[in-house]
């Protein structure tokens, strides 16, 4: 092999920004999420905050650069989520779920209730879904109120798992994407950490290389 090419090689495999991926927790206004932060072999990055369940889920897509030694910038962007609310329907016969009008390529809900049935609802960007409530077909775990399940025709672009979705028979779903970010983390050995100024704007994460991936 020529000397250079060899050089060249080790070199990338040494930096930080050859295709890994990081993971551990978040913590955003006091409540924790568990992340995953990859970083691609062109300096793509994706990045993945969700809640147990996807109770909360948010997806970024963005580029990374290196600034000097260890420091790193990143400018990335939600470009799927989903964040609940208290739905304003709680005490009606229906579930609420909204999609942003931002929100396309997702044409259906598949519902999955308790006793293993499934049933698939039409949907469109900037429409508000409205599922019938079946209490009988509620899931329910010890500690927690009812809720309902479903999945969507997308994927963690991480680990490459079809989304689904735990939500509380009193919330209302909501899809949406577009909000921006900028800010900086560290990378030193097998750690990748938010600096203390993006801590405040972001929230403190401190995640690991993960050498499964």
């Amino acid at each position: 092999m020529n000397k250079s090419l060899t050089i060249l090689i080790l070199a990338l495999l040494s930096t930080p920004l050859f295709a890994q991926t990081y993971q551990g927790n978040i913590k955003i206004k006091d409540i924790q999420y568990s992340c995953m932060f990859r970083i691609n072999a062109d300096s793509t990055i994706n990045f993945v905050c969700n809640r147990e369940g996807n109770f909360v889920y948010m997806e970024y897509n963005g580029k990374i650069r290196q600034m000097k030694d260890t420091l790193y910038h990143v400018s990335a962007e939600i470009v799927f989520a989903q964040a609940p609310s208290k739905s304003v329907y709680y005490k009606e016969p229906i579930l609420v779920v909204s999609l942003d009008k931002t929100i396309t390529g997702l044409d259906k809900l598949t519902v999955r209730y308790s006793d293993g049935s499934t049933k698939d609802f039409p949907c469109n960007a900037g429409e508000t879904l409205e599922i019938p409530r079946n209490e009988k077909l509620f899931n329910k775990k010890r500690g927690r109120s009812n809720y309902f399940v479903f999945s969507i025709d997308r994927k963690n672009p991480i680990t490459g798992k079809t989304l689904q979705f735990e939500i509380d028979d009193i919330s209302e779903a909501g899809f949406y994407k577009g909000d921006k970010t900028d800010f900086e983390v560290i990378i030193k050995n097998n750690d990748f950490y938010s600096t203390e100024q993006s801590s405040e704007k972001i929230g403190f994460f401190k995640l690991k290389k993960d050498k499964i991936r």
